[in-house]
């Protein structure tokens, strides 16, 4: 499809008209990227290339970039843990999609878009801290399946090693196998 017939640009300038009454400018577009800047604030306002997916990025000028999502994970934790980009293919759901982007904007990112330095660290930090939580994650899911393993198979002592590295992350079911573990590793561990 080719992009000037699904109007990104005019919908978009059109529904963050709001934006000037907060100081914004635009500073450069094209037809699947606009962006604003305030005094202190950048806004790119996206429709993915290949992806067609409807986007914001937010950042101080010269700083970091942070995606809708992540704005919103901070403002509104739920809402940020379920957003997904809305992917927009015809000229009707760029307006639906836009619309609804530069409502979640405006009711949920007026401390990101004023500048608030604040607000910017806690991103930082907490972007800092979703990547901890997703590496651990990842770790669950691949230590999980080899301690129960272990456990299955009476490798007690690996049963321990491995549970202790997601122990925090264990289920009632398996924090008994890491007790059981524990406590059968110990008794083989005894001399005679």
């Amino acid at each position: 499809m080719e992009r000037k017939k699904l109007k990104f640009l005019p919908v978009a300038r059109e529904a963050f008209s709001f934006l000037a009454a907060l100081g914004f400018q635009e500073k450069e577009s094209n037809l699947t990227q606009i962006s604003y800047r305030s005094h202190k604030v950048q806004l790119d306002l996206f429709h993915g290339r290949s992806s067609y997916e409807l986007g914001m990025r937010v950042s101080l000028i010269g700083g970091t970039d942070y995606s809708l999502s992540e704005v919103l994970k901070l403002a509104d934790q739920e809402l940020g843990r379920t957003y997904l980009n809305f992917a927009a293919t015809s000229k009707e759901s760029v307006k639906r999609g836009v619309a609804d982007l530069a409502m979640l904007v405006k009711n949920h990112c007026g401390v990101a878009l004023s500048g608030d330095d604040k607000f910017f660290e806690a991103l930082e930090q907490a972007r800092a801290q979703w990547a901890k939580e997703y590496a651990l994650e990842v770790q669950v899911e691949h230590v999980r399946p080899k301690a129960e393993k272990a456990f299955r198979d009476g490798d007690y002592a690996g049963a321990v090693k491995l549970y202790s590295k997601i122990q925090s992350r264990l289920r009632p079911s398996e924090l008994k196998k890491l007790q059981i573990s524990i406590e059968r590793s110990k008794r083989y561990l005894r001399p005679h």
